[in-house]
């Protein structure tokens, strides 16, 4: 068994090498939603006391390379998710549960964070976020100028309305980076104790997420107040309407990813599962390829009907 102050310092430095990779290269950016991780392995076999000293601790290590407000928003984030998720999987809680109950703090904590900006501290926090985003933009701009870079096949005007749909779509994307970070950090969690052979009670694995038939009145839901919204004509419909596809179209993207996936398990390399996905949602647009089979699965649960070779490892 591996000493707790090692332990401690295992979880450290694993949380710090996914946050770093994930900041220097933008393509791997992802690994940043697994930075909590570590913590949840080491609190479950060692107490939240250290879970939580092992989160300050990498959090202050990333705010030398982020900043302060990356320092920030990890340190607001983290902690109640990794709090939530060791006590409950210590109770042996459903997965269900616990990632609802993470969602449900993260929506709570949104909510504080911007009635403290607003009300207390008066500070416009979307307007901070787009003029970021508008400068951020704007230098990019102007080294292409100054540097006269003719292989940049975006124009002027193409990256402004780029910029346009960032800040568009960002509601969209922060609830999207929210499910990543629960799902990625808890069931990355899950697989760090039981490689240490730690008894797990309930399992959770990629291949296992679908999209139930329950999910499709969420869909009916959602359309019902979207046109509710289009006949009253709502301020901000626009935005409201393409950040609610964004979000669904997303859930049933990935569980169309993930079906798919069941049967290349052992099939092909694991890179190649992580390569092919993206290669066909970015040059042929197979976003819509997926959402299409998550969709289908609501209803068929191909995994169930259509099961791999029997007593084929997974």
């Amino acid at each position: 068994m591996i000493p707790t102050n090692l332990e401690l310092l295992v979880s450290v430095l694993r949380s710090i090498t996914f946050g770093i990779i994930g900041t220097i290269f933008p393509v791997v950016s992802f690994l940043i939603f697994f930075m909590p991780s570590p913590a949840i392995w080491l609190g479950v076999k060692r107490g939240v006391t250290k879970a939580l000293l092992s989160t300050l601790i990498v959090s202050l290590a990333m705010g030398l390379i982020g900043g302060f407000t990356f320092m920030a928003m990890y340190l607001f984030v983290a902690i109640p998710i990794v709090f939530i998720t060791i006590t409950l999987i210590k109770e042996e809680k459903e997965s269900y549960k616990i990632i609802a109950i993470n969602m449900l703090a993260i929506v709570i904590m949104a909510v504080v964070f911007f009635i403290n900006f607003k009300y207390i501290m008066k500070i416009d926090v979307i307007a901070a976020i787009s003029k970021s985003i508008d400068t951020a933009a704007n230098d990019f701009i102007k080294i292409i100028e100054e540097r006269g870079m003719p292989n940049i096949a975006m124009s002027k005007g193409e990256i402004l309305k780029l910029v346009d749909l960032i800040k568009l779509t960002l509601p969209g994307s922060s609830i999207i980076c929210a499910i990543s970070f629960v799902f990625l950090s808890y069931i990355y969690a899950l697989n760090m104790l039981r490689r240490d052979n730690y008894n797990v009670k309930h399992r959770l694995r990629f291949i296992d997420i679908r999209m139930p038939k329950k999910s499709l009145i969420l869909i009916f839901v959602a359309g019902t107040v979207l046109a509710l919204l289009y006949a009253l004509k709502a301020q901000y419909f626009d935005i409201i309407f393409i950040n609610t596809v964004s979000v669904i179209g997303f859930l049933y993207m990935m569980a169309g990813i993930f079906t798919i996936d069941y049967y290349f398990i052992n099939k092909m390399p694991r890179a190649l599962r992580f390569i092919i996905p993206m290669l066909v949602i970015i040059l042929f647009y197979g976003s819509y390829l997926y959402m299409l089979v998550g969709l289908l699965d609501s209803f068929v649960n191909f995994r169930r009907r259509f099961e791999r070779v029997e007593n084929e490892k997974i």
